[in-house]
């Protein structure tokens, strides 16, 4: 009467990937501001195009892109059935908080800076 559950494993994964996702947009939105934000103050774009941001925040980001790979690549080798859209679904919904943290943060980065 009622359909399986999906693996947890499969959504973690898929959940990681989100995040990672989500890290990386936040990332990208802080840069773009900081690249904004310089060029209104002073006229000109910051040193090197403020690459140290994309690098200090795609690092993290990468990790845990790499972390789910991993995970997927065991996953993989386990038997059983997968429901992808399902688990998308559940993944979608378990890694909503933490990037909408992550959103919210890079916001309160961006307005309340100097």
């Amino acid at each position: 009467m009622t359909a399986p559950r999906p693996s947890a494993i499969r959504v973690l994964v898929k959940s990681l990937h989100l995040i990672a996702a989500g890290w990386m947009l936040g990332v990208l939105w802080l840069w773009l501001s900081q690249v904004q934000l310089n060029i209104s103050r002073f006229g000109v774009p910051p040193d090197n195009y403020a690459v140290t941001t994309l690098i200090e925040g795609i690092f993290p980001a990468a990790l845990v892109e790499l972390v789910a790979l991993r995970i997927a690549d065991y996953v993989r080798k386990v038997p059983g059935t997968e429901q992808r859209w399902r688990e998308w679904y559940h993944a979608f919904w378990w890694s909503l908080v933490p990037n909408l943290l992550i959103l919210g943060t890079v916001y309160l980065l961006i307005t309340e800076g100097p």
